[in-house]
């Protein structure tokens, strides 16, 4: 009995759809693909559209070949291209949430910054940040435009710190791709000041950045603590 062969409109079928999947693979994954990958889906995806070629008979000649492999190889480098270039728009990670240890006289403050990198694997991050103390007008239900003037004044010094010192003070995190990690800060302060945390009458300022190796890629995050306050609250502007 004769073997059947594999009909040629389901091999034009398969081949496209390998193409066409390795193709929307590299565009969908912009900045988020290893290296090894994207060479994968390259191979893959110039290998589907060639075959394909091959079915619907457009290869019948040298000229014709060489011409139709030539465009179909350089489209397939033109998606590893977008592939390979970072997303300049994306943030290198995401701030779930930042965690204040109850104050005590005679402890530390300690803040815990748990966050996860979203990037690409071979990305390195770098943190810088800064804990302030400073009263709060929205405990005491004050002025909201003069709360923002506050916020937007240690933002704004944090940031012109942060450039300053950025070569010698910057912290490499331990950040695997796609895991969450938690992020100690924190600062020492004298009993005094710490009466004056858990009574309410100043709070604590917590601003940060997440960044990469360049400063083209960054996640800031800036927070209020409060013994008012159940939980933490966070800047309008500067998240």
């Amino acid at each position: 009995m004769a073997k059947k062969s594999f009909p040629r409109t389901y091999r034009i079928g398969l081949w496209w759809t390998v193409s066409a999947g390795a193709i929307l693979a590299l565009i969908a994954g912009q900045g988020t693909l290893a290296r090894g990958g994207i060479v994968l889906l390259v191979i893959a995806g110039g290998f589907g559209t060639s075959m394909a070629a091959w079915e619907h008979g457009w290869l019948r000649s040298r000229l014709r070949s060489f011409g139709t492999l030539s465009v179909i190889w350089v489209g397939m480098l033109l998606c590893a291209w977008i592939a390979w270039r970072p997303d300049e728009t994306k943030r290198p990670a995401i701030v779930s949430k930042i965690l204040v240890e109850p104050f005590q006289v005679g402890q530390p403050v300690t803040v815990q910054i748990i966050a996860k990198h979203v990037s690409y694997p071979e990305m390195k991050l770098f943190g810088y940040w800064e804990v302030f103390l400073d009263k709060e007008i929205n405990v005491y239900r004050g002025s909201p435009t003069e709360q923002r003037t506050i916020e937007d004044g240690h933002w704004d010094e944090f940031i012109k710190t942060t450039a300053k010192n950025s070569p010698t003070d910057h912290v490499s995190l331990q950040m695997p791709f796609e895991k969450e990690v938690s992020l100690p800060e924190g600062m020492q302060c004298s009993d005094e000041v710490m009466k004056e945390l858990i009574s309410g009458q100043i709070s604590l300022y917590i601003m940060g950045v997440i960044t990469d190796e360049d400063g083209k890629h960054i996640t800031p995050y800036c927070a209020i603590k409060s013994a008012r306050r159940a939980v933490v609250a966070y800047c309008q502007d500067h998240n």
